[in-house]
């Protein structure tokens, strides 16, 4: 608050107004130091501290005192006082923040949505419009735009302005990231080959069951399990791929849009009503009649899921839904090393996909304020953090010469070619603690060039060659994937009805996260209460939400 009235007296001396709807191009008559030309270091001269509000990383020891934290200031000559929110409660916190007024210099790392910027920056103005900015000093967000052509688009609100920088991480696996790992030792025990479609892994998760594969004697194997909060470890995901599109993140990471798809004309619509949908719920709720899915899939966590997966005597586990296999062991011992991708199953209509998911970015991880007095500086700050240097420093490798080098003739990248940089045994492991960088919070660019042209073990089951593994695993996938078009993009929604499709989302999400688990498990019938089903889809608002998803993908796309 104390920002906030310097600010207003500030400006009331000078005779500007203080009214309106406080979106003055940034960069103008705010603040007093003096910015360097862009694309120059240190940002300013004299000393600037800004504050940042962010959430607080698991796997960063402490953002005041990260290794990054120290290099990026003695670079910049910019200083961040931090305000840290617990992650289980970020969201509540930076709302609380804007709404009491009492708002720091820059939301770092929060992750504005589209609803949001709109809300606090095109209708309140808390956000202010960075183009004229970028235009100025935006020497690496410009380099970006120019080779992602979708993101200036995607992050542009319908006022024309962009009031949040992304995170933009071209990463190949995450765009087949709904996945299911097979118990390959299992495979071999039993004599079994890969399944190709949804009878023949039927087949085999009863084999799993009934047939001992890991051993023991004891009937203690689990066919098919999963979770409900995280990277895609629900257990429809990837199946129902087999009967109809399912674009899922999972039963508590729903994307924004709904699980919606965009047809080749341009209509948007939901696959969950279709009689397709209802299709692949009988198919998942017979698994489950025959005990060949974990009944704990539907409400256990992940780190249950990681215990079963890492249980101490004797593998248990033959399927696994998950983004990738380090969600349910651990990359390093021998469990890590039994799982391999299931290629896409094709269903009894031949039908046969997997999800897509083209948009390699996060909103929002960078929003300058209304209450900055010096936004010039705060938008030089992130333009650099966009920089090669900075995607090898700051977002998960660390320090050159200490968690990494240039990578020697021979070490290959992941398409088999000469790497370019190779990681060194202080690199961090995965989910371990680590203050040396921000691990992949706040605004960042790594593109695909980027990301496959590290140094990796080309023995993809090795503890080290689990990247080669997800690349090359993925591989399988991008065959059977839907036309980029056809997924619902992300796209502002139309402003003034912003709060109504939230809501809308939020309803139809919980509706249908909620009856898929019952389906599945019986709790609901699939044969006699699919009418009422329907019924209650509709009472929720989804042909409410599909029309409003419409007018906004119109408004960007020009249907």
């Amino acid at each position: 608050m104390k920002k906030i009235a310097v600010v207003l007296i500030l400006c009331l001396m000078g005779g500007l107004s203080v009214f309106g709807n406080g979106k003055e191009e940034a960069g103008s008559s705010k603040g007093s130091v003096e910015v360097n030309p862009a694309g120059t270091f240190p940002i300013v001269d004299d000393k600037v501290t800004l504050t940042f509000f962010a959430r607080k990383n698991s796997q960063v020891e402490d953002l005041e005192t990260n290794e990054f934290t120290r290099y990026y200031e003695e670079k910049t000559n910019i200083h961040i006082n931090w305000e840290l929110a617990p992650e289980n409660a970020y969201h509540e916190k930076k709302k609380l923040s804007i709404v009491s007024g009492d708002y720091p210099d820059v939301f770092f790392g929060t992750n504005m949505n589209e609803s949001e910027q709109l809300q606090y920056g095109v209708n309140d103005g808390v956000f202010i419009p960075l183009n004229d900015l970028i235009d100025k000093y935006g020497v690496e967000i410009k380099k970006m735009f120019d080779e992602v052509d979708y993101i200036k688009p995607s992050i542009t609100a319908p006022d024309g302005h962009i009031y949040g920088l992304p995170q933009v991480n071209e990463c190949y696996h995450c765009m087949f990231s709904q996945k299911l790992w097979i118990n390959r030792f299992w495979l071999e025990n039993l004599g079994l080959d890969m399944p190709t479609t949804t009878d023949e892994f039927y087949e085999v998760l009863k084999a799993f069951k009934e047939k001992d594969p890991n051993g023991n004697g004891i009937a203690d194997e689990i066919p098919l399990s999963g979770a409900v909060d995280n990277w895609h470890t629900n257990i429809d995901g990837f199946i129902m791929n087999a009967f109809t599109y399912n674009n899922s993140e999972g039963f508590t990471f729903s994307p924004t849009d709904a699980r919606l798809m965009v047809d080749a004309k341009g209509k948007v619509w939901a696959p969950y009503v279709t009689e397709e949908w209802r299709d692949g719920l009988r198919y998942l709720n017979k698994l489950y009649r025959e005990g060949l899915v974990d009944p704990s899939a539907m409400t256990q966590q992940q780190t249950e899921l990681q215990t079963l997966g890492e249980h101490p005597d004797v593998q248990i586990l033959g399927a696994v839904a998950s983004g990738w296999f380090g969600v349910f062991t651990s990359l390093e011992g021998e469990n890590m090393k039994a799982y391999a991708a299931l290629p896409p199953l094709k269903g009894p209509k031949g039908f046969q996909a997997s999800a897509y998911y083209p948009y390699s970015f996060t909103h929002g991880e960078f929003v300058i304020t209304d209450a900055c007095e010096n936004p010039a500086a705060a938008l030089r700050y992130a333009d650099d953090l966009y920089s090669l240097d900075n995607a090898l420093r700051y977002i998960e490798a660390g320090r050159p010469g200490v968690e990494w080098r240039d990578a020697e003739p021979g070490e290959l990248d992941l398409e088999g070619k000469q790497a370019k940089w190779a990681r060194l045994e202080t690199t961090y492991k995965y989910n371990e603690i680590q203050n040396v960088h921000y691990y992949q919070m706040g605004p960042s660019w790594r593109s695909a060039n980027y990301r496959r042209s590290w140094s990796y073990d080309q023995d993809m089951y090795s503890s080290n060659g689990y990247e080669t593994r997800l690349f090359v695993q993925s591989q399988t996938y991008e065959p059977f994937a839907p036309p980029w078009n056809f997924i619902y993009p992300k796209v502002f929604p139309i402003p003034e009805y912003v709060d109504e499709t939230s809501q809308l989302v939020t309803e139809v999400n919980d509706y249908l996260n909620e009856t898929i688990a019952r389906f599945i498990s019986g709790d609901m019938d699939v044969e006699q209460d699919w009418d009422k089903y329907l019924t209650e889809m509709e009472s929720v608002g989804l042909s409410r939400l599909i029309e409003l998803k419409q007018m906004a993908y119109d408004a960007q796309y020009g249907g």
